[in-house]
């Protein structure tokens, strides 16, 4: 039988205590890489957080274990002593990043200090379009007419310096710049449509 010497014991048993002192205090779990408008966060603790009484509580994000920053409006609600998920108020804004950690000073239901470092950065798309209909590589017809779907509402006034149709040459025609109708219709996903029509969806008061 072989036996491992008392060095190596030494430094296994360092391994092991270190690797355990490395354990996150809590951990986050999302569906998606990015934050859609409706996204909800729910973290697990590796500890009992609060007590049995307090489990389905539902407390602003200032009186929560996490802390948003830029800050956003939303609950966070216990779903057992050593879990919770936090969901906004209202829709993510678009191009943000969000940095997701832990509230200063917090402590388990017995009141010990949690252990350790979390940190969690997410971000929302930015601003642009999520479909196009019409136009072509090589050709268009004589007076084209292309559709582009944003991911939120635009001003059609404000936008008519930003579009033109322009040659190889360089020579360009302007276009005049409106807001679709039934007669451009443009089929839209839920995931290409715009962001606060989706968040209404996602709350069931589209």
């Amino acid at each position: 039988m072989k036996f491992l010497s008392p060095i190596l014991l030494g430094v296994f048993s360092a391994v092991l205590i270190a690797s355990a002192e490395a354990a996150p205090p809590a951990e986050m779990i999302t569906d998606t890489e990015e934050l859609q408008p409706s996204s909800t966060l729910e973290f697990r603790f590796a500890r009992p957080m609060i007590g049995p009484d307090d489990v389905g509580i539902s407390v602003a994000l200032e009186k929560s274990p996490i802390l948003i920053t830029p800050e956003s409006a939303g609950r966070f609600t216990w779903l057992s002593r050593s879990s919770g998920v936090f969901a906004p108020d209202e829709a993510w804004p678009l191009d943000t990043e969000f940095t997701i950690s832990l509230q200063d000073g917090l402590v388990d239901a017995a009141g010990a200090m949690l252990d350790g470092e979390f940190s969690r950065v997410m971000r929302t798309p930015r601003f642009g379009p999520t479909k196009t209909r019409g136009g072509g590589d090589t050709t268009c017809a004589p007076v084209p007419s292309i559709v582009i779907a944003f991911n939120l509402a635009v001003d059609p006034a404000s936008a008519v310096p930003l579009f033109r149709f322009v040659n190889d040459d360089g020579g360009g025609i302007a276009a005049r710049v409106s807001h679709a109708t039934a007669n451009h219709y443009i089929h839209l996903p839920l995931e290409d449509d715009d962001w606060q029509k989706r968040w209404q969806a996602a709350r069931g008061t589209a």
